[in-house]
């Protein structure tokens, strides 16, 4: 029952925590604004350093590293789609006995990959084969396998 008023709530305690956060900020004795200042700064110095060297680079060099990023998002994509594609990654039966899955809660890694590629963790139905693990999203021009 605590877990499922968490589950509910989660805004409210992120609501909350913030409000605490801010009503703390605003009465602390830190020099807080000071520290971002210093902050500030020095992400200023690196920036005025990166716009120097862009100063430097040639056009050559320039389309080179926008076709390496073009490139490397153009790669990123592709495997994601053929993760999605996979059978053997979005099947929704269990790949030691064949029984159905259900979803379960995510770890704080698995949500992070599913910045990348949409993960969910399973587990296996059958109480006696205990299989739990990671299955691929589906895109949604694919019929369900499972």
């Amino acid at each position: 029952m605590i877990k499922r008023f968490r589950q509910k709530s989660y805004i409210e305690f992120v609501a909350l925590f913030l409000a605490g956060l801010g009503i703390f900020l605003l009465v602390e004795p830190f020099a807080i604004r000071a520290t971002l200042g210093r902050l500030g700064a020095q992400a200023a110095r690196v920036g005025l350093e990166s716009l120097k060297t862009l100063r430097h680079m040639t056009a050559s060099d320039a389309i080179a590293v926008l076709l390496l990023a073009v490139s490397a998002v153009l790669l990123v994509n592709r495997i994601r789609y053929r993760l999605q594609t996979s059978e053997h990654l979005v099947s929704l039966k269990c790949p030691a006995c064949g029984s159905k899955l259900h979803r379960s809660h995510r770890h704080s890694f698995e949500r992070l990959i599913s910045g990348f590629v949409p993960v969910f963790r399973y587990r296996c139905r059958n109480r006696q084969c205990g299989w739990e693990g990671l299955r691929v999203k589906r895109l949604s021009s694919h019929k369900d396998a499972g």
